[in-house]
């Protein structure tokens, strides 16, 4: 197999579609890879299995197909791109911003060039990238105004996506006709992505919130453009409840779809009249509580309708039902302190707060009200925080600590109330109380990651902080945190024991690049225990691809070779009858 780890790929793809790419590659989804001389083939394993097949040239790619539905649209779609993080084996260093929004091939060229302004010799393959650039547009120029309008023409009559595209942006007026045929292609979407019962399982979510977004962009963005934003809405509101319907196995794709929608609704209302962004107001109103969407979509249409809307009506007019909402809330809160009901009311209480400020009411007013609510750690901390900002200083710090005591029994409060401590010290250069803060909040509070522990240590001499580092490490509240700072502070030996007694493969990959210059011996061995001990336990194909995966990151190490041979050879001999074992041994070269 060719080396091709310098073949620009990446920024063909649109991002969602490299991440799940990417995970396709990682479930060993990509079989029966084949090149010669540059024709790659092989299969994917998805909703079906799918062909894809490759061609590459001058380091970049001439050519890709699957037949995927996606695929054959013109995309380039997830199987090609799982078939070329495989061709390109970049499962172990792959760069952390892999999934960042990549350049298009024009935008690079331009991108390059501003980034070249002495003479230079170009990439070849930039270079034929341009002239064939060139040469389309000289095409172009022969055409006459009348020949193009015919292939837009014929082009349009075959392709009712385009059809529709251009009726958005050009037709005089957008009649009911029209918005049903777009409404229809937003149906298609969800029905081409779907299975026979309408589920739309986890491999084919991504294309389709995908395709969605897409829509909005083709042909809800050329309506608000045009002005005509009552009709743009309604689209954007059918795709919201489309997705708020859709029967759908999610992995972050649906917040993906609905933030897009909110995205949109955002630039609809920017240009709204008064009296239309009543009306949308109230279209926000009905579909919050009446199970239009699952209730967790109810979340968007909420906060949007709570912070999208700016005329002084509909601020006022917000006022009004927030205070009737939270009166209930509170109610509901002094006699049941239910989780989801608590965190509702904090952020109606929030939202309310928010709209007094947008409506510039007197600070005295809005200080006022907080205090109401100052039996809510969250209002507390807010509240302190305005308090902080006229300069009673003393009085906020005060308010924090009585916070403390008062909801000792409260250990996400106490964190919090200790966290905002720490800042107001440390803005108010009082050093001391600032240290030991942070040691409370480090020894006593649960700790998600290293940087309240960083920030102690800078306030340490190296002597003092090797003993509170001891500290640190025997303390609960660190418990989550503390291989992360033993590879902080370079305590390798102690990590590898970790790790040995944990027998976790999962953890040892996190840590071992760091590890592996140290004890390859100990990582080695750790792997081939792993794959010896779980391979009776195993009894499918992707179970055998993974152990197989590891088998091979044993070949890294030292005498790994010899021994992933004799663990591979002791398989053929007691597992002879698993054909896929033995498909998948023979796959990684065993």
């Amino acid at each position: 197999m060719g080396d091709y780890s310098k073949v620009r790929w990446k920024e063909l793809f649109a991002a969602r579609i490299l991440s799940r790419g990417y995970d396709y590659y990682l479930d060993g989804n990509v079989w029966n890879l084949h090149d010669k001389e540059g024709a790659v083939s092989a299969t994917v394993a998805g909703t079906e299995d799918y062909c894809v097949t490759i061609t590459l040239a001058d380091g970049r790619i001439a050519d890709m197909d699957c037949d995927c539905p996606y695929a054959s649209d013109g995309n380039y779609c997830k199987h090609e791109a799982a078939v070329l993080y495989a061709l390109t084996e970049e499962s172990e260093d792959i760069d952390a911003g892999a999934y960042e929004e990549q350049e298009t091939d024009a935008e690079y060229i331009d991108n390059w060039h501003a980034q070249n302004d002495e003479p230079k010799e170009k990439p070849s393959w930039l270079s034929k990238l341009e002239a064939e650039r060139e040469e389309l547009k000289q095409y172009i120029s022969f055409m006459s105004e009348d020949e193009m309008r015919e292939m837009l023409y014929q082009l349009a009559c075959n392709d009712e996506s385009l059809k529709n595209r251009i009726a958005a942006m050009y037709s005089n007026d957008i009649d009911e006709r029209l918005i049903l045929k777009l409404r229809k292609m937003v149906d298609n979407i969800e029905y081409e992505h779907s299975d026979r019962s309408g589920f739309i399982d986890w491999r084919n979510a991504s294309d389709f919130i995908g395709d969605l977004i897409e829509f909005l962009c083709s042909n809800v963005q050329p309506l608000i453009d045009r002005g005509m934003l009552e009709e743009a809405f309604e689209l954007t509101c059918y795709v919201f409840l489309t997705i708020g319907n859709a029967e759908i196995d999610d992995d972050g794709d649906i917040a993906i779809g609905a933030g897009e929608c909110c995205e949109f609704w955002k630039k609809i209302v920017q240009k709204s009249s008064d009296m239309q962004q009543e009306r949308m107001y109230d279209w926000f109103s009905d579909h919050i509580g009446n199970d239009n969407v699952y209730d967790y979509m109810e979340d968007y249409l909420e906060d949007f309708r709570m912070t999208g809307f700016h005329t002084k009506g509909l601020l006022t007019r917000r006022l009004d039902e927030l205070d009737e909402v939270i009166r209930n809330g509170v109610e509901d809160y002094r006699i049941n302190h239910n989780g989801w009901r608590t965190y509702s009311l904090i952020r109606n209480i929030n939202n309310r707060i928010e709209t007094m400020i947008e409506l510039e009411l007197p600070r005295s007013e809005m200080l006022s009200y907080m205090e109401k609510y100052t039996f809510l750690p969250e209002i507390l901390i807010r509240y302190a925080e305005v308090v902080y900002e006229v300069r009673d200083v003393d009085y906020a710090i005060g308010l924090l600590q009585k916070g403390k005591t008062r909801d000792a029994e409260n250990s996400f409060a106490v964190s919090a109330y200790s966290r905002k401590l720490i800042h107001f010290f440390a803005s108010q250069d009082m050093k001391k109380e600032m240290i030991e803060e942070l040691s409370f909040q480090v020894l006593n509070c649960y700790q998600k990651d290293l940087d309240y522990i960083k920030w102690l240590k800078e306030s340490f001499s190296d002597e003092e902080w090797i003993a509170m580092r001891e500290k640190i490490l025997d303390s609960e509240t660190c418990s989550t945190v503390r291989l992360d700072l033993m590879q902080e502070e370079k305590l390798y030996d102690r990590l590898m024991k970790e790790i040995l007694s944990t027998g976790s493969i999962s953890t040892l990959e996190r840590y071992e690049k760091d590890l592996r210059s140290e004890f390859p011996h100990e990582i080695r061995d750790m792997y081939a225990d792993y794959v010896r001990g779980a391979i009776g336990n195993t009894s499918n194909r992707k179970q055998y691809r993974f152990l197989v995966t590891n088998l091979r990151k044993i070949r890294r190490y030292d005498g790994g070779k010899e021994l992933a041979m004799a663990i591979a050879a002791t398989w053929k001999q007691e597992y002879k009858r698993r054909p896929a074992l033995m498909d998948e041994l023979g796959k990684a070269g065993f």
